[in-house]
């Protein structure tokens, strides 16, 4: 039975680490068997989970993966709007480095941007390694590209987010082996949602962190903003 590896990635922006609590030299795959890979996009989520110190909510399914896996504390934020992150990300390269950086770009022929013509992405280097590979959800990316290079499932387009993925199940993968796989999830999107005022649970105050140590606007903007939506269903944590 082939392993299945779990990545959960925190997208503000995406939170990216050169520096984790544990290091892993390699990873071990007996013989030719080669692990499915399913990485889990969470958007526009700060770090504010149990696993992370935030006392706000109970998040006990993500600090058990944060337990038993990897937990990333030396972060850095690609850019700081998420499809020049995810552009950053699913690349490996800064958006600045090849004009990906503005919001939305490449939606139109006048706005067009292209890799370089060495760079490959993600995607690509697992479909050469032999794998099936799909994204539930959107693309997002700020350049030009021909989405069957990166991913093997169908796919719809959006004129502003771009093209996205036809879901597909796990459990249709079957006979697919290996497969990378990236599941998309609402997280801070949530309130475009219509029913997102059914899914909140409690308003509650944000708390102050480290205000001394943050710049005149930042501290003035956190002051302006004394209580926060939190979109989710878990219990409260007393």
């Amino acid at each position: 039975m082939r392993k299945i590896v779990l990545i959960v990635s925190f997208l503000v922006v995406l939170i990216s680490s050169c520096k984790g609590e544990k290091s892993v030299d390699k990873m071990e795959v007996q013989g030719s068997d080669k692990p499915n890979i399913v990485w889990i996009y969470l958007e526009d989520t700060a770090p504010l989970f149990g696993c992370y110190g935030a006392p706000l909510v109970a998040t006990p399914n993500i600090d058990s993966l944060a337990t038993k896996g990897m937990l990333f504390k030396n972060v850095f934020m690609p850019a700081p709007v998420c499809s020049a992150s995810r552009s950053s990300i699913i690349t490996g390269m800064m958006s600045t480095s090849f004009g990906a950086q503005n919001h939305h770009s490449s939606r139109t022929t006048e706005s067009a941007i292209y890799l370089p013509e060495q760079a490959k992405t993600i995607p690509e280097l697992f479909k050469d390694a032999g794998y099936f590979t799909f994204n539930n959800g959107k693309d997002d990316y700020n350049f030009v590209y021909d989405r069957k290079d990166l991913y093997d499932q169908e796919y719809l387009y959006h004129p502003l987010y771009g093209k996205s993925g036809v879901r597909l199940d796990l459990v249709s993968l079957k006979g697919k082996e290996p497969f990378f796989g990236q599941i998309q999830m609402y997280g801070g999107k949530e309130i475009f949602n219509s029913k997102f005022k059914d899914n909140v649970a409690s308003r509650w105050t944000v708390p102050r962190y480290n205000c001394h140590l943050i710049c005149p606007i930042t501290r003035q903007l956190w002051k302006n903003m004394p209580t926060i939506w939190m979109p989710f269903r878990l219990p409260i944590k007393k």
